[in-house]
């Protein structure tokens, strides 16, 4: 999460600054109180953002620093093969925040019209 951080304040020209926080069902974000929105990206545009975000956080200056090729490649795979999924779980982070019952958070999301989640966890990789 901190190279995701690091990467959007590290735009020329832009004025980024971010928080690590946690999101709960509010859609309201707890570190600056303003209401998150959905987005809808042309297919350019989130060409444009799958490709940037692949270029620069996963892949970053070292690649394989803790991603072995095979490991991306299974990856690349993974998502090439499977539907367009509404969202992307950290699945990792979810079940941190979540030991108990990390499968509610993905009922909630069917529950808010997102029936179709990415949980990614280290098994993706």
């Amino acid at each position: 999460m901190l190279s995701i951080k690091q990467w959007f304040e590290s735009i020329s020209g832009e004025n980024w600054k971010g928080n690590l926080t946690s999101m709960n069902n509010s859609s309201q974000c707890p570190s600056c109180g303003h209401a998150l929105e959905d987005i809808n990206l042309t297919e350019e545009e989130f060409t444009n953002v799958k490709e940037k975000i692949k270029r620069d956080v996963i892949e970053g200056t070292d690649i394989f620093r803790n991603t072995s090729p095979q490991e991306l490649e299974r990856f690349q795979r993974f998502v090439n093969e499977h539907p367009p999924f509404d969202v992307v779980i950290d699945g990792l982070n979810v079940a941190k925040t979540t030991p108990l019952n990390p499968s509610s958070k993905t009922w909630e999301l069917e529950r808010a019209g997102k029936p179709n989640p990415a949980v990614l966890s280290r098994e993706q990789l």
